[in-house]
């Protein structure tokens, strides 16, 4: 005998657990509507992922976009076994709570770079993250010293220019 949806009462699919039903469809719309990623109605699983990986110029593996999908399927399937098994109602607006917590969380963790954030930095924000341009490292100052007596120095810093060693 199938097993009964959490949210819908219908026989439980892949398809519907993770794409289809209504709350499952409110959480992937949230994203959506932040991201401006347009979902298609019948989509299916592996059409989701390429969806949101190929819907913006700069995204690249670790990026938000690639993230976001992976935490709307992992927490539409925790949210389906705790009302399964724990008698707790499966509801769009707890799923969407976690995604954002646990974004915030890998933020505190520094796993985001601004690279993972790279044409998206104003939805950063939303998701309670306040990036800042990085300030570009300060110049060093360097010394050359005589190399003792009878010992080579070799010039690890030197550059070439148009054929002609500086440095």
């Amino acid at each position: 005998m199938a097993s009964t949806c959490q949210c819908c009462l219908v026989t439980e699919t892949i398809h519907n657990l993770f794409i289809d039903s209504l709350t499952v469809d409110l959480v992937w719309r949230h994203f959506a509507d932040i991201f401006h990623i347009t979902l298609g109605p019948l989509e299916g699983f592996q059409y989701r992922f390429q969806t949101w990986r190929f819907s913006g110029q700069f995204v690249s593996m670790g990026h938000i976009r690639t993230i976001i999908p992976l935490l709307i399927f992992w927490f539409l399937w925790t949210a389906r076994n705790d009302a399964k098994y724990r008698d707790i109602t499966m509801e769009s607006r707890r799923i969407i709570w976690r995604v954002y917590h646990i974004i915030s969380l890998m933020h505190i963790g520094r796993l985001f770079r601004h690279i993972h954030w790279r044409g998206d930095m104003d939805i950063a924000p939303l998701f309670g993250i306040l990036l800042t341009t990085p300030s570009p490292p300060l110049p060093t100052l360097v010394f050359w010293r005589i190399p003792p007596v009878g010992s080579y120095k070799i010039n690890t810093d030197g550059c070439v220019k148009d054929g002609f060693a500086s440095g």
